[in-house]
């Protein structure tokens, strides 16, 4: 008996798989010396069926699962209305593995539109496993119901099982670390704004220490130790202390007390680097007027890259505000740029390169000016334009890389990228991100109404929305692709106008050529 066959075992009583299950479980326990290099933790999976056989045998293949330092923990529900009571109390998960039909026909479409509408969980991956595919459409449930993956109980072997539950938790864990960028974005904003708002005053390095705190997700009242250290004019000296070193203000560096440390901290300051050593981490903060800041956090050992990059993130760019706030357009320049990093994560996972992302935005705002859109408004829309195709991280990279045509079934997954997109920036109180979530989803859609995902048509769509469809399909028709060569400003231009008044805005088509000497100028700055 092969391992291969295990899920046709659903379609026999527990007594007539007992003999297949002992002859699994040894086959699994065979690869009990496989390990991962590194533990990353657990991630939660929902059994959601009412055949305990079904959870007997699930449990026993994903046993020994492990992917990429992450193991899994499995819960059971034997029913739609017990799984609503461990989703309440028990999240969040990464994957559900849900029957169709149980207490009702449609029980498990019931708790998938119950999931995605009311829980407004829009992470948790879900796998929908039948045994009477024919009651609903394949094609429908996965639109419909927002499913990852629609399998027949009898079609699973476990190759399949472990590769569909794989795929699923690699866009699980893609969604979670945009989620991540996303909070960390929001963070540096916010400590950014801040500085800005608060001005130069004597309680200015506490509230440094604390918003960097707040950039590493970490409670200022923790008790862990931090400091700020400044080496201008003045000399060494530490500015601000916290937990342990509470008693640390204004005074000399060697009251530190730790050799080793103060050392590193000079060296550090020198170096203008960030230094991690999985138990503290030291960055330093700002130059100005020659002189050098640096912040000094202990305690750190469950901090990984992400908490690093936000850090450094912070560090590298708070000096704008903090020198006597006279910078603000590069502070603006800043943001935006980290936003445009985030755009550029997807530009990596579609295979593109060339800085799209960022002229998207600069067209953007060169449209938006000549439509004449307020200053703050258009700097926004240059800002959000960026995050335009940040849904395609849900999308695979077989579909996202493959050289040739998509098939129709293959457009059909691409297009869902706009409503993934959408997803992922909504619930934002940021404007930026409110923005960028309209942008996502109606930048596909076409003056006579027949893009998508909605239909909309003419000022239906927003007005920012229909810029960067200009200016997203102008630098794509420009750039190198897997499946197409670059062309010239003129051809692209040329497509362009083939869509006035169908894909396009006429207007703003119009705009495009009379300011053709400015979009030159534009692409010339990237050069």
């Amino acid at each position: 008996m092969t391992i291969d066959i295990f899920f046709i075992m659903l379609r026999y009583d527990v007594q007539d798989t007992q003999f297949m299950t002992d002859d699994l479980s040894a086959l699994l326990n065979n690869n009990k010396e496989l390990k991962p290099p590194h533990d990353e933790g657990t991630l939660k999976v929902l059994i959601v069926d009412d055949e305990p056989t079904v959870h007997d045998i699930t449990a026993l293949v994903l046993k020994n699962f492990q992917y990429r330092g992450y193991h899994l923990e499995l819960m059971s529900a034997y029913s739609a209305a017990e799984a609503r009571e461990i989703l309440a109390f028990h999240g969040p998960f990464a994957l559900i593995l849900l029957d169709v039909i149980m207490e009702t026909d449609d029980a498990g479409l019931t708790l998938a539109r119950y999931i995605r509408e009311e829980l407004k969980d829009f992470m948790v991956r879900i796998i929908l496993r039948t045994g009477q595919p024919g009651m609903v459409p394949q094609r429908q449930v996965m639109r419909d119901y927002e499913i990852d993956d629609y399998k027949e109980k009898a079609e699973l072997t476990s190759e399949r099982f472990d590769a569909t539950v794989t795929a699923s938790i690699r866009t699980y864990l893609g969604f979670k670390k945009i989620e991540q960028s996303r909070q960390g974005l929001i963070r540096i904003l916010d400590a950014i704004r801040n500085v800005e708002s608060s001005g130069l005053d004597e309680d200015l390095p506490s509230r440094i220490l604390d918003q960097i705190e707040s950039v590493m997700n970490r409670e200022s009242n923790s008790g862990m130790g931090s400091i700020l250290v400044a080496d201008d004019e003045d000399g060494e000296r530490i500015l601000s202390g916290r937990g342990i070193h509470e008693g640390l203000t204004d005074c000399d560096l060697e009251k530190l007390n730790n050799p080793e440390i103060t050392e590193m901290i000079r060296e550090t300051l020198k170096s203008g680097k960030t230094v991690h050593d999985g138990h503290f981490i030291m960055t330093t903060l700002l130059s100005r007027k020659g002189g050098r800041y640096l912040a000094y956090f202990e305690d750190v050992t469950e901090f990984g890259e992400m908490e690093r990059y936000l850090v450094e993130l912070y560090a590298s760019h708070v000096n704008v505000s903090l020198d006597n706030m006279l910078l603000n357009r590069e502070l603006i320049s800043t943001q935006r740029e980290i936003i445009a990093t985030l755009g550029e994560v997807i530009e990596t996972k579609s295979g593109e390169t060339g800085k799209h992302v960022q002229r998207v935005g600069e067209l953007a705002g060169f449209l938006a000016e000549k439509k004449g859109l307020e200053p703050v408004k258009r700097e926004l829309l240059m800002f959000a334009a960026p995050l335009h195709d940040i849904g395609k991280v849900g999308i695979s990279d077989k579909i996202l890389k493959k050289p040739g045509k998509l098939t129709p079934d293959e457009y059909e997954v691409m297009k869902e990228h706009a409503q993934i997109g959408y997803n992922i920036l909504k619930t934002s109180k940021k404007n930026v991100l409110q923005l960028g979530a309209r942008i996502c989803m109606e930048h596909h859609e076409w003056w006579n109404g027949k893009g998508y995902p909605k239909g909309l048509s003419g000022e239906n769509i927003s007005l920012e929305a229909r810029i960067c469809s200009v200016a997203d399909v102008l630098d794509a028709l420009r750039s190198k692709r897997v499946y197409k060569d670059t062309i010239s400003l003129d051809d692209a231009m040329e497509i362009i106008m083939q869509g006035r008044g169908t894909q396009f805005d006429p207007e703003l088509v119009d705009i495009l050529f009379a300011g053709k000497e400015d979009v030159i100028e534009i692409y010339r700055s990237f050069e």
